[in-house]
């Protein structure tokens, strides 16, 4: 059974490409990294560049915070579509 939450505005603010899951505070629960990085649009539409970093944390309790990059360190320089995650010596590495 789903349950619907809130999705905050920070994660609203721009076209969504992707949304990659998983579990980044060992909470037993997938958190959420919303991705929207696409630099070649037309001039007058503007580049998609909104998400460049923003981690939405799920607790225990299914309570989401979301994040900037600033405090989570991840960020995106370069146009992303999409994101895979690949484990190097049991570490997850992020991908785009």
């Amino acid at each position: 059974m789903f349950k619907i939450n809130i999705l905050y505005s920070k994660n609203q603010l721009a076209t969504t490409n992707a949304i990659l899951t998983i579990d980044l505070n060992n909470a037993a629960v997938k958190d959420l990294i919303p991705i929207s990085k696409f630099l070649p649009v037309e001039v007058e539409t503007g580049c998609y560049d909104t998400h460049l970093g923003i981690v939405s944390l799920i607790d225990i309790s299914n309570k989401l915070k979301t994040i900037a990059n600033t405090e989570s360190g991840f960020y995106t320089s370069k146009n992303c579509r999409g994101m895979k995650v690949f484990t190097i010596n049991n570490e997850p590495h992020i991908v785009n």
